[in-house]
């Protein structure tokens, strides 16, 4: 009797035992994070979309400023460098994949350091100066932030 005692015991305890223990391991773990780093473009309205207003006309117009800002959170856990290239294209630029970038030419680039759990924030004024036609060719004279941009960037013409 005093055997059966015994071996009972020694069941409810180890039961009591995996169930505390498994109520404190929940109760004291966090909760799964995947870490990230996010990038937003955001329109003068501070909207995600409606990137571009002029009243219907499907261009950007000579000398018409558009005022983005582009926004990285960092979630990753720690400060972060990122470096920021801006590049444009048209309908004939390759698009950039998973492994390699666009082949969309480099036209603005910022470095800035993000804080841990916070989103840091690089304004992009950019406009159209000028354009000009030689053969196939559309060249656009930009202006970002105030600085133009040389050389001007070039597509093939009427490509959107």
């Amino acid at each position: 009797m005093l055997h059966r005692k015994a071996v009972l015991f020694l069941v409810f305890l180890a039961s009591f035992t995996i169930v505390y223990s498994s109520v404190a391991f929940f109760v004291l773990s966090k909760p799964a994070a995947q870490a990230f780093i996010g990038f937003g473009v955001f329109a003068s309205n501070g909207s995600l979309s409606n990137y571009y207003q002029n009243s219907g006309a499907p261009n950007v117009t000579i000398g018409q400023t558009l005022n983005w800002q582009l926004q990285i959170a960092n979630r990753i856990g720690r400060i972060q460098l990122a470096e920021v290239v801006v590049r444009m294209g048209n309908l004939t630029t390759i698009p950039p994949t998973e492994t390699g970038p666009s082949n969309a030419p480099d036209i603005d680039e910022s470095i800035i350091t993000v804080p841990n759990a916070e989103n840091s924030t690089v304004n992009f004024d950019w406009k159209i100066i000028s354009v000009s036609h030689p053969g196939r060719l559309t060249y656009l004279t930009l202006e970002i932030n105030g600085k133009q941009v040389g050389p001007p960037v070039g597509a093939v013409s009427g490509q959107g």
